[in-house]
């Protein structure tokens, strides 16, 4: 025997990781904010992203504008990309990102709530910042693990993780050497890139 109920509207929330007090630098693009609900839908929802009318600027892009959740999809990442052209000047460097969700499913799901950011000129200081002692937080496993990075400015961070050969001989590769900067970020993939 099947029971068929009605759908309840709004019943799953979409949420971003968007940290409170973001701020973009003119010229520069943020890292991956990433959205995500905890059930996926069962045909598609779409997520339009835009700025507010109030404070829309061409020099301000959000790349996707779309995110498409599709059957067994639950995160998406879009960036915030702002020109060397956008003016700094007084009150009017906070922006609104707001999201409307259309869809198949679209009902049955809400739309996350909007971000807001801040728009500021270039950093006088643009020396790369340390990096503390780096952690693990929970367990790592085979296939994942967490990793707490402290740093003591923001910026972009790349990096390459290379696993210690355990079980086969006693070579560990602790001699091995990283390739420079340009070259991990040349062969890096974007951060919840779904290659």
């Amino acid at each position: 025997m099947v029971e068929v109920v009605a759908k309840k509207n709004g019943k799953y929330q979409f949420a971003t990781n968007a940290p409170a007090g973001l701020n973009v630098p003119k010229g520069t693009y943020s890292a991956d904010v990433t959205v995500s609900v905890s059930n996926a839908p069962f045909a598609d929802v779409t997520l339009d992203l835009a700025l507010s009318t109030a404070t829309a600027d061409a020099n301000v892009v959000i790349s996707p504008n779309q995110l498409v959740f599709e059957k067994d999809v639950t995160m998406k990442s879009f960036r915030i990309q702002v020109t060397a052209d956008y003016v700094v000047t007084g009150n009017t460097n906070t922006k609104v990102i707001e999201f409307t969700a259309t869809g198949t499913d679209s009902d049955v799901f809400t739309a996350p709530s909007n971000v807001s950011f801040t728009v500021s000129e270039q950093p006088a200081d643009t020396t790369a910042g340390t990096i503390s002692t780096i952690t693990t937080s929970g367990n790592c496993g085979q296939t994942t693990c967490t990793l707490d990075v402290p740093v003591n400015k923001v910026g972009m961070l790349y990096y390459a993780i290379s696993a210690k050969r355990v079980g086969i001989d006693t070579e560990d590769f602790t001699d091995a050497s990283c390739p420079d900067r340009a070259t991990i970020a040349a062969n890096a993939a974007l951060p919840s890139a779904t290659e």
